[in-house]
């Protein structure tokens, strides 16, 4: 009997302790991995690889652009996309500022707040991780959902190689499926 009563304490305290393990993106031990002025600070277009959320748009070749850094934590963007799958269709673009922000426990920047101008839709991105030479980020989106929304942005010069092994385990790990890519060769 004791045996039993000292299996089920050690199994609730095991219980306990994984459900108060926070999410990735506002874990302490990858909070190195988090600085997102790496991003913000890189002098080249980010292309969306892929996501988890809204996998049936027709929007490809999605990209953000710095345009102006506005203050230390308010940066200025030109948001790209092509509406439809075909190299010929037309791209939309607009800008919009994004603002810096530290969640959670988070020491130094990790997040940022904005406002899509054609919907209104309030969203934060949490940069999750990155890899070494900074040519991919993976960020958690929330946009009100409680799914676990998530996408992989790259650098323009990387775009068309393969996915860096830090992001894609991450992703992988973190992001459930189903996924779309929404970058191809010819995107521009």
């Amino acid at each position: 009997m004791y045996v039993f009563f000292l299996s089920l304490s050690l199994l609730a305290s095991a219980m306990s302790t994984n459900a108060e393990k926070p999410p990735y993106e506002e874990d302490p031990d990858h909070f190195g991995e988090q600085y997102i002025l790496h991003m913000v600070t890189i002098n080249e277009k980010l292309y969306t690889r892929t996501r988890n959320y809204q996998t049936t748009s027709n929007y490809r070749c999605q990209s953000a652009e710095m345009i102006k850094k506005v203050s230390d934590t308010l940066y200025k963007y030109r948001l790209r996309a092509r509406k439809g799958m075909n190299p010929d269709d037309p791209y939309v673009e607009y800008e919009m500022l994004a603002k810096l922000y530290k969640s959670g426990k988070h020491q130094d920047y990790n997040a940022a707040n904005f406002t899509m101008p054609s919907t209104g839709v309030h969203t934060t991105m949490k940069l999750m991780t990155k890899n070494v030479k900074e040519t991919c980020f993976v960020f958690v989106v929330e946009q009100g959902d409680n799914n676990k929304e998530c996408e992989i942005l790259v650098t323009k010069s990387t775009a068309g190689e393969e996915i860096p092994a830090e992001c894609e385990k991450v992703y992988k790990q973190e992001c459930p499926e189903p996924y779309v890519a929404l970058y191809d060769r010819t995107c521009t």
